[in-house]
This record gives structure tokens, sequence and C-alpha cells, in this order.
């Protein structure tokens, strides 16, 4: 976790949204992070931006299996109106 890398700053560790590689070195090199504590956030950082992309196509992924067994009741032709069934108007 991001919280175990000795040295990183706890403004950077307070939240911030998900950032690009080139921005958030921008940050911490603002912040005054050295090299090898620096790399070891942006690799976190991207990390964790994979790990969130995964979960969130998972989640997706059973959506669409829900919604494909719930639609199997979804007639396949279109009842035909004939005599039988006709409403009196």
């Amino acid at each position: 976790m991001l919280g175990d890398v000795p040295g990183a700053p706890g403004r950077v560790l307070e939240g911030a949204p998900f950032m690009s590689d080139k921005d958030l070195k921008a940050a911490l090199d603002k912040a005054g992070v050295s090299g090898k504590t620096a790399d070891a956030i942006v690799t976190e950082n991207a990390d964790a931006r994979i790990d969130g992309l995964r979960s969130s196509l998972s989640v997706l992924a059973v959506i669409a299996m829900i919604a494909l067994f719930t639609s199997r009741r979804i007639p396949a032709q279109q009842p035909a109106v004939t005599a039988d069934n006709e409403s009196p108007a």
C-alpha cells in the first residue's frame, strides 16, 4: 500500500483523484519527495489504477450476465392478433 512507502508525504496520501504518472511525478517533485520513494509511489498508483479498472470491468461483466439471464424471458416473437384474442371495441 502507498501508506507503507517510507518518506511519502501525508498530503499526497490523503486521497488524490486518479492522476497520470506525469502529474503525480510533478506533484511529488513539488512536495520534495526523493527519487526512490517517488518511483515507489508512482508504481503503486499505476497498480491501483489497473486494479480499479479490473474491478469495474468485473462489475460490468456481472451486470451483463444478469441481463442475459433476465432477458431470456422476453418472448422471441410478437404475439399475433387473432379473432380469438381480439378485444371488443
